[in-house]
């Protein structure tokens, strides 16, 4: 077995510890970064996204106010004198139109989340509720 001289061994030693304290360096500044961008990616969505955490709540104070802001409604003559409901968001300098279509058992109402999304994202809305459905 070959013996190392102490200076060789001291030497070794103080890179291996410098070696690791870079290591280490490096791994808490990626590891605060990515912290850090977590934290702004969630901000990001927050603002974007309605959360289910506070939903009711980002609902009746994002959601509600913004789309009520924009809103025109009434009523449409359809066939044998029934009246339906309309309800039409519009944005400035649209990029298009959207129609909404909603499910039996539903009305415009359960769409007013979906409207937003749209609207923030540059998008008229347009929909009718259908006959025998909520109002």
């Amino acid at each position: 077995m070959k013996k190392y001289n102490k200076s060789v061994v001291k030497n070794f030693k103080i890179i291996l510890m410098m070696f690791i304290l870079i290591f280490q360096l490096f791994y808490w500044i990626g590891y605060s970064n990515l912290i850090s961008n977590a934290a702004e990616i969630e901000n990001t969505l927050d603002e974007i996204y309605i959360s289910e955490n506070n939903y009711t709540k980002d609902m009746t104070n994002i959601v509600e106010p913004y789309i009520n802001n924009a809103l025109e409604s009434g009523y449409v003559d359809g066939d044998e004198d029934i009246k339906l409901y309309y309800e039409k968001y519009k944005v400035k300098d649209a990029k298009g139109n959207i129609v909404l279509c909603h499910g039996y058992t539903e009305s415009l109402e359960r769409y007013h989340e979906l409207s937003y999304y749209f609207m923030k994202n540059g998008y008229n809305v347009f929909g009718v509720e259908h006959r025998g459905h909520a109002r």
